[in-house]
């Protein structure tokens, strides 16, 4: 669960913690500080006196407020003190200048004034600490969450004042992180109790949702499992651990259906776990040649090029198993071949398992190894060419076989295009290639 600490600005923090006054309020603070400095300078006796002072306490507050608004220095306590200390001469200047803590300090009220403030700040210490102590917490607690680990103990936890605040610093709710060590101590039935007794501090997260369907597959009750599974999927779409769980509890159920939709959400995220977790179970139910999960799986192929489990996946939407089984049984006897050096029939064999299964590169990699070794050039480069332009595995090897070819053509510069492009890729054969036709 990935939530940002702060806002990128003071005024779009405030306005979402507080609302509109809130926002309305800190803003006035320095609506009123600039209007304090202005009548300063509208004031020349006190302004020609004061000049050097006042062009120091406007750079800080226009340095401070340029601050606010792109780096939330509000959550710096260094930084607000030195604030706190510029607006606080702006005041006492503007007092000094216009008499104007006269009257409230002569008058009664005063006194209740300065009485209610002392109550305020009390109460801020008490909150502050009750802050302080949490935060100090969830060091333990936060860190046992993002390692999926248990170091704290129940009877720890259990001690801990969760009360204020009752979010972590990532919004987790707290009473949900309480929850989490129960089930860790199987303590379900305590944990569901928790879980539907207590308010859900933070509705957007949808992590009370994945662990109760935690709790009831644990239990045993996988409709139930499936039910919260769906909700956290559904309300937060992008979490890898809401789409693991949820596709595993679909396959449980044959929920095709879902399984589908969840599919044709997939465009909408760059996921590479959510994107195997999905195709894998659209797979599973409903096997190869459809043409929708064919479709997908090679926009997840080119998404994610390189990527040797979307060329796996793209194998089985596309082949059959038995396709791919004869193919498999073909290249071990083809290999059987190029080990005791009879590369013709060894390619034949890598091109008739190609026939089975058009989808695994390595068949067309192999007869183009072979047809090299025979001074087949244009067998070599048509073979490897094919893995580069269909595949593009990105592991060098075809880029290498295809460079070697063009060379041994009289094609260096040609050659050595690919020779570079297999290097890049890591392909440390290529290396001794480059260092003597490539310089």
């Amino acid at each position: 669960y990935t939530v940002p600490y702060h806002a990128h600005s003071d005024f779009i923090q405030i306005g979402a913690e507080l609302g509109i006054i809130g926002f309305v309020w800190y803003l006035g603070i320095f609506i009123l500080s600039f209007f304090y400095l202005l009548k300063f300078r509208k004031n020349s006796e006190f302004y020609s006196r004061n000049k050097l002072f006042l062009s120091m306490i406007t750079a800080s507050l226009g340095v401070y407020f340029i601050d606010a608004n792109l780096n939330f220095p509000i959550a710096r306590p260094q930084v607000l003190v030195t604030w706190a200390l510029v607006i606080a001469l702006i005041s006492s200047k503007y007092s000094q200048l216009y008499n104007s803590n006269k009257i409230i300090i002569q008058h009664k009220i005063g006194n209740i004034y300065i009485g209610i403030l002392i109550l305020i700040g009390l109460s801020s210490i008490f909150i502050s600490n009750k802050v302080y102590v949490s935060l100090k917490d969830q060091m333990a607690l936060l860190s046992d969450f993002n390692k999926g680990e248990y170091k704290t103990s129940l009877a720890e936890v259990i001690n801990m004042d969760l009360t204020i605040p009752n979010v972590t610093v990532t919004t987790i709710p707290l009473i949900d992180i309480k929850a989490r060590y129960l089930v860790n101590s199987k303590k379900y039935d305590q944990a569901l109790q928790m879980l539907s007794s207590e308010k859900n501090a933070n509705p957007f997260l949808f992590y009370r949702e994945a662990l109760k369907s935690t709790i009831y597959e644990k239990k045993g009750q996988i409709d139930s499992a499936y039910h919260y599974a769906k909700k956290a999927y559904q309300g937060l779409p992008n979490n890898e651990v809401h789409v693991a769980k949820f596709v595993k509890l679909a396959m449980l159920k044959d929920d095709i259906t879902e399984i589908k939709i969840a599919a044709s959400n997939l465009l909408d995220t760059h996921s590479k776990t959510n994107w195997q977790n999905i195709l894998t179970a659209y797979l599973d139910n409903v096997g190869h040649g459809n043409n929708e999960l064919i479709e997908l799986a090679e926009r997840a192929r080119l998404l994610f090029l390189h990527d040797q489990r979307f060329l796996v996946i793209n194998k089985l939407v596309n082949v059959s198993p038995e396709n791919i089984n004869k193919g498999e049984e073909l290249a071990k006897e083809a290999l059987l071949f190029y080990n005791n050096g009879e590369y013709k029939k060894a390619s034949k064999l890598y091109i008739e398992a190609s026939n089975y299964n058009p989808f695994e590169y390595s068949y067309f990699e192999n007869a183009a190894t072979s047809f090299y070794i025979l001074h087949e050039f244009g067998n070599s480069m048509l073979y490897s060419g094919r893995v580069i332009d269909k595949f593009n595995p990105g592991t060098g090897k075809s880029e290498y076989i295809h460079g070697i070819s063009k060379i041994s053509t009289g094609d260096n510069k040609g050659g050595c295009k690919y020779i570079n492009l297999s290097l890049s890729l890591g392909f440390e054969d290529a290396k001794e290639i480059q260092t003597k036709y490539c310089k």
